[in-house]
């Protein structure tokens, strides 16, 4: 689901909507989510530990990885680029990103590699992370069926009935979707340690010396279970937002699940506009319930550790249609 979302959007309703491109595309999107998982040496030992990657068949999986993701994303460049090419109603992201590599008087000079990057950050960025968050917050309202039964009230409340989903434009105005997502970062944020950044010079954090060129993690993960920071961290509460102005978009630290500043996750805004649009549908059309002799409560959630934190143990329920009154 997410990724017919994010691809639409980045690639176009025309070019996303052919199976085939898109069921190659996923699967090497899936390739490359595995292999940024994987463990490679020349991370630690540039030159060794490229050697040792050579051995191992990781330099050629890596390679491989990397051409194929080139190919498809030099495809989708090809057809925006065809003269001949039917005008879209909407432009999608590979369209604005052409323009300004065509721009003469832009400030600084695009280039299809740069285009590609970008593309790969969307993808990688926003597809999964919008995949865990959305698992992760319903799983706690799952286990709490009074925060349950609140978010449906708030979210039927806020569109009304006999619609046949939540609008787009709907979301915005469901404040407790917003706290609920909000909360899911900081108790589950997507990515526990952010992607590693490099100190550019000297600087001291904490009484600790950090020099130019050292390797920095950011422990989101860490930052949000901090009792000095939060009141009872290990308890899914997401009215600690409602009278908040904590953001996840990098102005407030004790929350960066995206990370802050010039190098904040691209993916942000479609991500999180996406996971809150899912996450009312589901909330607003169906009620669910557990498997005979189950109960939410006794529904373990246990992180289980990658690139990024899904739940170790997958959740079976019920949907149902709500009967509205």
């Amino acid at each position: 689901m997410m990724d017919g979302i994010i691809g639409t959007i980045a690639f176009g309703r025309t070019t996303y909507a052919q199976q085939e491109f898109r069921d190659g595309f996923v699967k090497v999107l899936a390739a490359t989510m595995d292999m940024l998982d994987s463990f490679h040496a020349e991370n630690f030992f540039t030159v060794v530990g490229r050697f040792i990657d050579s051995l191992t068949g990781a330099l050629a999986k890596r390679q491989q990885t990397f051409a194929d993701v080139d190919r498809y994303f030099e495809k989708v460049i090809e057809q925006h680029l065809d003269p001949n090419r039917p005008k879209p109603e909407t432009e999608d992201i590979v369209d604005v990103l052409i323009g300004l590599m065509k721009d003469e008087s832009a400030p600084f000079k695009i280039t299809k590699d740069h285009l590609k990057a970008i593309l790969m950050n969307v993808f990688v960025g926003g597809i999964d992370t919008s995949a865990v968050t959305i698992t992760w917050a319903f799983s706690e309202l799952l286990k709490n069926p009074k925060l349950m039964k609140r978010a449906q009230e708030e979210v039927r409340r806020a569109v009304g009935p006999n619609k046949r989903r939540v609008e787009g434009k709907e979301v915005e105005k469901i404040k407790y979707i917003d706290c609920i997502v909000k909360e899911t970062f900081r108790k589950h944020p997507p990515v526990p340690l952010l992607v590693p950044h490099f100190s550019m010079k000297h600087c001291k954090i904490g009484g600790y010396d950090i020099l130019p060129g050292t390797t920095i993690y950011v422990n989101a993960w860490g930052m949000g279970k901090d009792p000095t920071i939060w009141d009872n961290p290990e308890e899914f509460f997401p009215d600690r937002f409602l009278n908040s102005e904590v953001d996840y978009r990098g102005s407030h630290f004790e929350l960066v699940p995206f990370g802050a500043g010039r190098r904040i996750c691209p993916g942000l805004a479609m991500g999180t506009t996406a996971a809150k649009y899912i996450l009312s549908n589901l909330l607003y059309g169906w009620d669910y319930e557990m498997p005979r002799g189950h109960k939410f409560e006794d529904f373990p959630l246990i992180e289980e550790g990658g690139l990024t934190v899904h739940n170790k143990q997958d959740i079976m329920v019920i949907p149902k249609k709500h009967k509205r009154d």
